[in-house]
C-alpha cells in the first residue's frame, strides 16, 4: 500500500511542479450518531460483491492492480460541460464516476478491506454533489456550510457539501481519481486527523456519491470534487458524539452499551493493543490529550 500511495503523490507532485499549481482540501465532514445507526442499519442489506480483489503481502498482485487498474483510471475523460458563468452545474461521464468510485476501491483493497463500495442508487447525491462542485470553484473557496449568497448557490449543493469530502485545484484537474488521492495524502492545515482517509477507509462504508468539475474555461480554470461520504448530516445539531460499535463480519454493525465512557469527541485515534480498544487526543471541545482503553469481558457481546 504505501507504494501505491507514494506513486499517486508523487504523480500529484510531478504534476504541480510542471504546471505551477494550487490544491487545496476542506477539513473532513464530521458526522454524528445518527449517521451511524443509519450506517448499520443499511449494512444489514445485502452487499456488493468486492469489485476489487487483491493481497496487499503480495508484491505482484499490487503490481497487477497498479498496471490494469490504478493507471488506466486516470485516462479516463471527465466529460463535463458546464459554466460558472450560467451556473450549469453540467454533467460528468458515468465512465468517469465509475472511474472515481473504482480508485477508492483499490485504497480499499490495499488496507485490507473490501473493494465493493458502489454509487447511490437514484440521482439525488450525485446531482447535489455535482452542484456542490461548481459552487467550489465558482467561489474558489471551500466549504460543507456554504452561504446563501454564494455563486450559483444552490440548497441542494449546500447540503451536499455538508455530507462530502472536497477538493479545489487551480491550473489542473484535482477531480475524480486524482481527488482520491488527494483525500489519502490528506494534507493541508485541519487535516492532522486524516478525515478524509479514515472516510474512503472507514469498514462500513458501503455507497458514495461524485460530482465533479474539470479545469476549462467553463470553470475559470478551477476544478473541483465532492465526494458523498455520510449518509444524512446536517450539522444541526452540531455536537460530538461518543458512541462505540462493534461487528464480527465487517458488515452487520451494533451499538456497544456501557456506563462508563470517555467524554464524546471527534477526530481521536483509535487502535488496538493488547485485545483492547484504545482512544487518544481527539477534539472534545477543548482540545485533549486524554487516552482511554477499552477491554470488553470474553463473552459479553454474546450476551447482547
Amino acid at each position: 500500500m504505501k507504494n501505491l500511495i507514494a506513486l499517486s503523490i508523487l504523480s500529484i507532485t510531478a504534476h504541480a511542479c510542471a504546471q505551477s499549481i494550487d490544491a487545496y482540501l476542506e477539513p473532513a465532514p464530521v458526522a454524528n450518531t445518527q449517521d451511524m445507526v443509519f450506517d448499520a442499519n443499511r449494512l444489514a442489506e445485502p452487499q456488493a460483491e468486492a469489485a476489487i480483489t487483491v493481497d496487499p503481502q503480495n508484491r505482484a498482485q499490487v503490481a497487477s492492480l497498479y498496471f490494469s487498474t490504478y493507471l488506466p483510471e486516470d485516462g479516463v475523460t471527465n466529460g463535463w460541460a458546464g459554466s460558472i458563468a450560467s451556473c450549469n452545474a453540467g454533467a460528468t461521464a458515468m465512465a468517469f464516476q465509475a472511474a472515481t468510485i473504482e480508485r477508492i476501491n483499490v485504497y480499499r483493497a490495499l488496507a485490507g478491506l473490501l473493494g465493493n463500495v458502489i454509487a447511490y442508487t437514484g440521482t439525488t447525491n450525485q446531482s447535489g454533489d455535482q452542484h456542490a462542485a461548481l459552487m467550489m470553484v465558482a467561489n474558489s473557496a471551500l466549504s460543507h456550510s456554504p452561504p446563501t449568497t454564494w455563486t450559483c448557490y444552490t440548497a441542494a449543493g449546500a447540503s451536499a457539501a455538508g455530507s462530502s469530502n472536497l477538493t479545489l485545484g487551480f491550473g489542473f484537474n484535482y477531480d475524480g481519481p486524482t481527488a482520491i488521492d488527494g483525500y489519502m495524502d490528506d494534507d493541508g492545515d485541519g487535516n492532522e486527523g486524516a478525515g478524509h482517509r479514515r472516510w474512503l477507509l472507514y469498514p462500513p462504508e458501503a455507497h458514495v456519491a461524485t460530482g465533479d468539475v474539470d479545469a476549462t474555461s467553463g470553470s475559470a480554470s478551477r476544478s473541483s470534487n465532492a465526494l458523498w461520504v455520510i449518509g444524512g448530516w446536517s450539522n444541526n445539531p452540531s455536537e460530538n458524539w461518543g458512541d462505540v460499535w462493534y461487528s464480527r463480519d465487517g458488515r452487520t454493525w451494533k451499538p456497544l452499551k456501557s456506563n462508563h465512557i470517555w467524554k464524546a469527541r471527534h477526530e481521536e485515534s483509535v487502535y488496538v493493543f493488547q485485545d483492547k480498544l484504545w482512544v487518544a487526543g481527539g477534539h472534545a471541545r477543548p482540545l485533549n490529550s486524554e487516552v482511554w482503553s477499552l477491554s470488553i469481558r470474553p463473552g459479553a457481546l454474546d450476551e447482547k
